[in-house]
């Protein structure tokens, strides 16, 4: 009897924990589709020099406070030569918080690493970004992106203050 009830609490076990576990996969499939997108989009800004799309990629808080951010912009498109031929997109995954299995902050920092570009650049762009921000909304969005040589030194930020 005891076999049987160890067994049956066994498969009720497993299969809630399979239900959520489909539920985690696809979450993360979704978040790192989510990131893919975002990391190609930055770098067709960066090889069309797409000022406007990156401000609006920008969360409203980095926007207004940071006071010369199309001097940034512009910085780092004047550093960053030629076009990317191939890059390799590193995320870790997202973090934050949550109550009662909701997000109330939910974020990523995402590496675009071992860019190369047509005229011999080798570079990596990181990002912050925010998808939710409960606390203040104005910090959704990207909060500040970072063009780096492949040594990983910092040439120039984006939305540094």
């Amino acid at each position: 009897m005891k076999k049987v009830f160890g067994l049956i609490f066994l498969l009720i076990v497993i299969l809630f924990s399979g239900c959520n576990l489909v539920e985690a996969i696809e979450i993360t499939n979704n978040d790192s589709e989510i990131v893919k997108s975002r990391s190609e989009e930055i770098i067709r800004c960066f090889d069309e020099r797409d000022a406007e799309s990156i401000k609006k990629m920008m969360c409203s808080e980095t926007i207004s406070n940071v006071s010369d951010i199309d001097e940034q912009i512009q910085s780092a498109f004047e550093i960053y030569e030629g076009k990317s031929e191939s890059y390799e997109v590193v995320y870790a995954g997202m973090a934050g918080s949550m109550q009662e299995g909701v997000w109330t902050d939910k974020h990523t920092s995402v590496k675009i690493k071992d860019i190369a570009t047509d005229s011999g650049g080798k570079y990596i762009i990181s990002y912050t970004e925010y998808f939710i921000y409960d606390d203040d909304e104005n910090r959704v969005g990207v909060i500040a992106i970072s063009l780096r040589n492949d040594n990983d030194d910092l040439l120039v930020g984006i939305g540094e203050r």
